[in-house]
């Protein structure tokens, strides 16, 4: 019998984007710095963008970089 607050090891080591759910296949180090796929990433800045338009997104690598806008002079 599995208790409510802990799982099995097996599941716990399946690690899924926090995001869209799909299973990622990469060490826990880097699911701790990233916990998001790469499949999901141009709906994920699309989501970003909707909440906040004082701030701006733009992809580096595997991560997106926040840009603040609300410093900026207006052009």
């Amino acid at each position: 019998m599995v208790s409510k607050n802990s799982l099995p090891p097996m599941i716990e080591r399946i690690k899924k984007c926090l995001f869209c759910g799909n299973e990622l296949r990469v060490s826990s180090l880097s699911f701790q710095e990233n916990p998001f796929c790469n499949g999901c990433l141009a709906e994920r800045l699309a989501a970003a963008a909707k909440e906040n338009r004082f701030l701006s997104w733009k992809v580096n690598g595997d991560y997106m970089k926040s840009i603040d806008l609300s410093q900026q002079k207006p052009q």
